[in-house]
């Protein structure tokens, strides 16, 4: 079951009683963070939830929070359509909305997610142009960590045209969580980076469901480990070299900006490449084998 559809099946019950108990607000509490609520707008939907309609006064007193700020609070859950608003003979009288309207909130923030991805591209690419050019012969960075594997991965979407990969396992979710990988694999797609592939594997299993990938933008080949034993993983794209590997339980990776040797790499890349095998894809999902294995 969803989160969304199981913190409305938790709401529900709550409008048919006056009081919820404090273990249950706090873990409800949390789960409405989720939805971009604050504690405080929680608390106060969470107390209308309950209690039924109320003025702010009263709100404030049963919250124990300033009347000004309950009201710019139940502003901010009418903006979110969690709050009704009536005038009565005691002025206004708020209501908790409908659980159901969380439905809303996730809609909206999906959208919002849409729309950022689109702009996403553009904004990264004019950030960039800001950033003075560095001059001198290049610069080193060292990351560490998942989160730092994550960043030299993301990375490596900045190659124009091409990636090129000495795969030391059989695809990155050896390292990355299948979510993460995927997501690289369709920007690989969007962006239209062709990824040759160096392996000492004389079998890759199958590893995605991005199978455009696959058929269009990815080449693997075989390298005896008795030839070239791939101890690293190894990226080379414009004029950087990206290299990681396992340290007992973390990672450790860098990455060297610099011209001469991204070239010198990619020729040392061509020899090999040249030298090894052609693999063959056995199906879209990037299942591939040396031919008479």
């Amino acid at each position: 079951m969803r989160e969304s559809e199981c913190l409305v099946d938790i709401l529900r019950p709550i409008a048919y009683y006056r009081n919820v108990m404090s273990e249950q607000t706090d873990k409800l509490i949390g789960l409405l963070n989720k939805f971009d609520l604050s504690d405080e707008e929680s608390r106060i939907y969470l107390y209308l939830l309950g209690a039924g309609a109320s003025t702010a006064l009263k709100i404030s007193k049963e919250t124990h929070l300033g009347r000004t700020k309950v009201y710019r609070l139940l502003d901010n859950l009418y903006e979110k359509k969690l709050v009704d608003q009536t005038l009565g003979s005691r002025g206004i009288i708020f209501e908790a909305g409908s659980p159901e309207k969380l439905h809303l909130l996730l809609l909206e923030r999906r959208s919002v997610i849409t729309e950022l991805e689109g702009l996403l591209p553009y904004l990264v690419n004019e950030l960039e142009n800001v950033v003075p050019v560095e001059s001198g012969e290049g610069k080193v960075l060292y990351f560490k960590g998942g989160d730092g594997l994550k960043q030299v991965t993301w990375n490596s979407l900045r190659a124009e045209r091409e990636l090129l990969i000495y795969e030391m396992v059989t695809d990155m979710s050896a390292f990355l969580d299948q979510s993460f990988a995927e997501e690289i694999r369709e920007e690989i797609v969007k962006r239209r980076i062709k990824v040759k592939q160096i392996t000492n594997l004389e079998r890759i299993p199958p590893y995605t469901d991005v199978t455009e990938k696959v058929r269009k933008y990815w080449e693997p080949r075989y390298i005896d480990p008795k030839v070239l034993r791939l101890s690293y993983e190894v990226l080379i794209y414009n004029d950087v070299v990206a290299m990681y590997n396992v340290r007992g339980k973390d990672f450790f990776c860098i990455e060297i900006h610099d011209k001469n040797l991204a070239k010198m790499q990619r020729q040392l890349f061509k020899f090999v490449w040249q030298s090894a095998k052609k693999m063959t894809i056995v199906n879209d999902r990037g299942e591939a084998v040396l031919p008479g294995v």
